[in-house]
């Protein structure tokens, strides 16, 4: 297995996204917001949105990721894995 990495840039809130999660906590930043999604217990993803987004804790909510933005580590060494032509 490997550890899946993304900047909360990479998500994008979506009522068809394949990743589910439910709202932990907000965080106004300026001219956006920060959203901590919790998939699971202890286990809480970033997502940049609008100012215009809000959600209440706990609302369900579904994302996708772009994946040009989304990275591989190594579960020991926590490095990253390169992809084929030697791009990280």
């Amino acid at each position: 297995s490997v550890i899946v990495g993304f900047r909360p840039e990479a998500a994008r809130i979506s009522a068809e996204g394949g990743l589910r999660g439910a709202t932990y906590s907000t965080d106004m930043h300026g001219g956006y917001n920060m959203l901590n999604i919790e998939l699971a217990k202890n286990q809480i993803v970033h997502a940049r949105t609008s100012r215009q987004v809000n959600y209440a804790i706990g609302d369900p909510l579904r994302f996708d990721l772009d994946p040009q933005m989304v990275r591989f580590f190594h579960p020991k060494t926590e490095l990253a894995l390169r992809k084929a032509g030697g791009l990280r």
